[in-house]
């Protein structure tokens, strides 16, 4: 026979046996590494012992060996574990992330000593500049989770920040290398160029870093420069020593990472924030052999910001920055953060005052100053607010003030702003209020002139004449004078179309304000704007009884992008469809709708009048909680909190499965909350609820402590229902979440 066909032949063969016979051995290897994983999950390391060491002896590769490793010390056979750690260090092609194991090693067997020993050692033999070296990163990585030792961690990023810095110092110096350096550095790289380019990109540094310490670089004695060494890795740092319960180095690493990175200033802040929310202190020093008991992911601490831990740090860290302001009264990031922090606090008058600061020490025109004074009017500190915005507006009169004009500008409209916000959320509207407010508005036109930027205050002026001061003629006459002024853009004239329909429909003017929103609706079809013109166009409808087009025009906003549009346009809709009568009358349907109109033009009377005769018609009577719903929305307008609380009362006792029995628990178990005396928690309030007195409101009249408590436990109550029986409520979210805030769950 041929040679060359039987080498052929012999080839064949053989390749043929290992197709055959591999797969089966890996077959064979997969299934006891899963059996021997099923072992270790059931809590019997003893039995995948023997199927681990046979599979580290034919294949030693990473995963077998970790999992050889840790059965051996879920056994607590720390000295076998270790020769097996040696072996792999010694075969392995990175030994130093093997000493790490060989750390944990010890730690687990209680052996501090040698533990540190073995951290040492490697932290000295590390070649960071190596052809072949660890990366910072990932060797951090192995520490923190294998061993838990954060202040190990800390140890790596300032030696590589010490070495960092004694490199740039020999670059701009023009001296030789010398600390830390792998002797075969500069015999790899072939010059000190080549090594320094190592150096930086070894320790991990952004572009930024070089820069700025070409920008520090001072000249200096014989020639040589001096410079700032830059805070490398001090994010990274500032997370560990937040792991460690060192809050002040915490601080202070965040602080040199804004100096370093002014970027990073909403992640630093982010990070602040979570500090506060969940101040966790791990001391992983005290017990060594229990921080490394396991490998999964460092746990989330569930302390909630309102606890009394998070004001401690809170103060804690608020005094460290106001130190630091004392120390560097021109380091703008540490003022920055002083300012943050107090308002994170609610400490209003604090922040203000640190941010007035910033006029004359940094010279900012007020922008810091005028920025924090809105931050607190949004939190509806209305009179500190307003304060601030006149004593802001005083100071451009001073030569010397620093203010910008421009701010000034803005600071008057904000300041007219807030007082009508204040207007607006006053149950009894004072008429001098009214007056002077009005005024105010038209000396400012008249000051600032009427362009785009005063878009707001037409708004708004147009609505204090129609809804508080009963002048529609004048309202109606400003915005149609905006509107023929042509200076504001398409949609801000589209708004100001709506708001004059708006204001037409309150008056009655029903196919004035029907042509308005019609325009605006064809001008933005696929747009937010166009969408309310067309939901108000169909309540305009529903108002005056032409049903059958108004559940047309409802069904196509049940798609529209806006949530709360769609939400109120399916509500309306369902209302109608459930209501339609085979006759096509409408009869009760219709009483509803006029008595929305009238509620909506705040003639509360005549809509109770029209509810009422409603509900002396039986034959009308699945429409009867929709009376009872209203009519309790009407008293609540009206400020009768017990007339609103019997009428929600009718809603959730004479019914159990209709649509409104979760909006009526929810709102008297709102009412009773606040008539507790308790404050509807931030975060819980929802966009859709009538608007609530306050809590401690003299609506609610005197309650005594007893009277207090019941309240409490009847809105507790309502809470618990609403989420229990109306699981896939909207409001079942929100009501849990209120009713473990009323029990004393730490949220």
């Amino acid at each position: 026979m041929d040679k060359n066909l039987l080498r052929s032949l012999c080839l064949l063969f053989v390749w043929a046996f290992l197709s055959c016979t591999l797969p089966a051995q890996q077959e064979g290897t997969q299934n006891r590494l899963q059996l021997a994983g099923r072992y270790m999950q059931a809590g019997e390391p003893g039995k995948a012992l023997s199927l681990y060491a046979e599979l580290y002896e034919e294949d030693p590769q990473i995963f077998v060996y970790e999992a050889y490793v840790d059965c051996l010390q879920s056994l607590g056979r720390y000295d076998q574990a270790e020769k097996i750690i040696r072996k792999q260090m010694r075969d392995g092609i990175q030994p130093l992330l093997y000493q790490v194991d060989l750390a944990r090693n010890f730690l687990l067997s209680g052996q501090e000593k040698k533990a540190q020993a073995v951290f040492d050692g490697m932290l000295a033999d590390w070649d960071m500049f190596g052809l072949s070296a660890v990366p910072v990163d990932e060797l951090v990585k192995n520490i923190v989770e294998k061993t838990r030792r954060y202040d190990w961690a800390v140890s790596v990023y300032q030696y590589v920040r010490a070495a960092t810095c004694d490199f740039l110092s020999a670059y701009f110096d023009g001296t030789p290398l010398k600390y830390r350096v792998n002797r075969d550095l500069l015999k790899q790289c072939g010059n000190e160029t080549v090594a320094y380019r190592r150096v930086l990109d070894a320790a991990s540094l952004h572009p930024e870093v070089m820069a700025w310490a070409e920008e520090t670089a001072l000249p200096g004695s014989m020639g040589k420069s001096t410079f700032e060494c830059p805070p490398v890795y001090a994010g990274e740092l500032a997370a560990l020593y937040r792991l460690s319960g060192r809050y002040e180095d915490m601080l202070e690493e965040y602080l040199s990472d804004l100096y370093l990175n002014p970027g990073h200033q909403d992640e630093v802040y982010a990070a602040l924030q979570a500090v506060l929310a969940s101040p966790s202190v791990s001391n992983p020093s005290s017990s060594p052999s229990s921080s490394v008991s396991g490998r999964e992911p460092i746990p989330a601490s569930s302390t909630s910001s309102f606890s009394s831990e998070s004001r401690k740090l809170a103060s804690r860290l608020e005094k460290i920055l106001y130190r630091h302001v004392q120390e560097m009264p021109d380091n703008i990031r540490v003022q920055d953060m002083l300012v943050w922090l107090l308002l994170q606090q609610e400490d209003f008058e604090a922040a203000l005052l640190q941010a007035r600061s910033y006029v004359r020490r940094f010279e900012d025109g007020g922008r810091k100053w005028l920025e924090t004074i809105r931050i607190v009017a949004s939190n509806r500190h209305y009179e500190l607010a307003g304060k601030e915005y006149e004593a802001f507006i005083s100071m451009l009169g001073s030569a010397s003030s620093g203010i910008d004009p421009a701010l000034a500008r803005s600071a008057k409209i904000d300041l007219l702003n807030l007082y009508f916000t204040r207007l607006e959320s006053q149950k009894d509207k004072d008429p001098a209020l009214v007056e002077r407010l009005k005024q105010s508005y038209k000396a400012l036109f008249a000051e600032l002139g009427r362009d785009p930027e005063t878009f707001g205050m037409y708004r708004n002026l147009a609505k204090i004449y129609a809804y508080y001061a009963g002048d529609r003629d004048s309202s109606q006459l400003l915005l149609e004078q905006a509107l023929a002024s042509r200076r504001f853009p398409a949609r801000q004239q589209a708004q100001l179309k709506l708001d004059l329909a708006d204001i037409l429909l309150y008056y009655d003017k029903v196919w004035d304000a029907m042509l308005l929103y019609a325009q605006v609706e064809k001008d933005f079809k696929q747009d937010p704007v166009g969408f309310y013109a067309k939901l108000q166009n169909a309540r305009l409808s529903y108002y005056i009884g032409e049903f059958e087009w108004a559940k047309s025009q409802l069904e196509v906003l049940r798609a529209a992008t806006a949530k709360l549009i769609a939400n109120d346009a399916m509500e309306l809709s369902l209302l109608i469809k459930e209501n339609m009568s085979p006759d096509s009358t409408y009869t009760g349907l219709y009483y509803v709708a006029r008595s929305d109109f009238m509620a909506l033009r705040k003639l509360y009377e005549p809509a109770l009048q029209l509810l009422d005769t409603l509900l002396a018609m039986p034959q009308e009577g699945g429409l009867f909680d929709e009376a009872y719903y209203r009519k309790a929305k009407i008293y609540l307008a009206m400020d009768s909190v017990d007339a609103a609380l019997y009428w929600l009362g009718k809603v959730y006792t004479d019914y159990t499965d209709e649509l409104l029995v979760d909006d009526a628990l929810f709102m008297a178990a709102g009412l009773l909350q606040l008539r507790a005396g308790i404050p509807i928690a931030e975060g819980t309030e929802y966009s859709g609820e009538a608007v609530l007195p306050e809590a401690g409101s003299v609506l609610f009249g005197k309650r005594s402590e007893e009277e207090r408590l019941a309240d409490k436990e009847g809105a507790m109550r309502l809470y618990q229902r609403l989420f229990m029986d109306f699981r896939t409520s909207a409001l079942a979210s929100l009501a849990r979440q209120r009713y473990r805030a009323l029990r004393g769950d730490i949220m």
